[in-house]
């Protein structure tokens, strides 16, 4: 019976909690290493830090409606679409980190908060969604529960791992760089995991 018959561990044994778990796990990486950095980047760049510290504030709010939106978006066009147009824009704003180091423009910070927060508030309504998806029935807090415990380490990674790149270069392109591909790697996970299919649990 598929209501009931998802548990923990028959989620833990299947690939597709896997490609969700490596999915957000990958795009909460990018989100902590894009926040908690953007501030030393900014001010690096020649940034007040009253206005680095403003745009913290810009990201999020520029999430709230952006939670909402992606939630409904997802609804028409599927999470899987949702979640690559999100993290195309969240591609943008790491295009647009780096013309800062390169264009005295003052509009650019402020563009970056705007599409930076709008790209990463799409993992608060799709997380929940998509495992729903994949592992619905009685069992499905126990199972969102576990699959959040293993996506915060890489929240958590994101931030060190933005640090150690910068120390190793002196500067972020790395980390840019990095962010991109961790962005691509994490919209095909999602694909891989393809919560438009139908998942029954196994027997």
């Amino acid at each position: 019976n598929q209501t009931v018959g998802w548990s923990v561990w028959k989620a833990l044994r299947s690939a597709r909690f896997w490609f969700v778990v490596s999915g957000f796990g990958c795009a909460g990486a990018i989100t902590q290493m894009l926040l908690f950095h953007q501030f030393a980047f900014m001010v690096d760049q020649g940034i007040a830090r009253a206005l680095a510290s403003l745009l913290l504030g810009i990201i999020g709010l520029t999430s709230v409606p952006g939670k909402i939106f992606w939630g409904a978006l997802s609804d028409r066009i599927g999470r899987e679409l949702t979640f690559t147009l999100a993290y195309c824009c969240t591609i943008g704003a790491i295009g647009i980190m780096f013309l800062v180091m390169i264009l005295p423009a003052a509009w650019l910070p402020f563009a970056f908060a705007v599409v930076v927060g709008l790209g990463y508030s799409a993992n608060a309504p799709l997380i929940p969604t998509v495992t729903r998806d994949l592992f619905r029935g009685e069992r499905f807090p126990s199972i969102f529960s576990t699959l959040s415990v293993f996506t915060s380490f890489g929240g958590a990674g994101g931030a060190l791992l933005g640090g150690w790149l910068y120390d190793l270069r002196g500067d972020y392109l790395a980390m840019m760089i990095t962010a991109v591909g961790l962005a691509l790697f994490s919209m095909l996970m999602i694909w891989l995991a393809a919560p438009r299919r139908e998942n029954p649990p196994p027997a």
